[in-house]
């Protein structure tokens, strides 16, 4: 599973992300737990789940002073090398973490390049 939280930061704080994992079927056991920085959180979160199947319990912890604003935490199936969501797709980021998922197929190579978007209707 991957990961991707947006958010906006203001102020002189700090936060990070607990992650506890528990076993599918458990009601209280916590088997691994994850520190994520900030620095960690600049780049997607890898969740492998080569051991079995298990629930992720997500907290986040603040200090400081000043305003945090959680968007979306995106969760997606896992491509790591091999591209974002399709074989070859790949995910922009703005300055706000928002995303913009993209796969470019240049077909031929002749023109005219067309454009589509969710939820196109010819």
């Amino acid at each position: 599973i991957e990961l991707w939280l947006e958010y906006e930061k203001e102020g002189n704080c700090d936060f990070r992300l607990v992650i506890r994992k528990m076993w599918s079927g458990s009601v209280d056991d916590f088997f691994e737990e994850v520190i994520v920085s900030e620095k960690d959180l600049e780049q997607a979160l890898f969740m492998d789940s080569r051991d079995g199947d298990y629930f992720l319990s997500i907290s986040v912890e603040a200090r400081g002073r000043g305003t945090i604003k959680l968007g979306n935490l995106h969760q997606r199936w896992s491509r790591k090398q091999f591209g974002k969501f399709v074989l070859g797709g790949n995910i922009l980021h703005d300055s706000k973490r928002d995303e913009i998922n993209y796969f470019f197929h240049p077909g031929d190579f002749k023109p005219p390049l067309t454009v589509y978007f969710a939820g196109y209707r010819p």
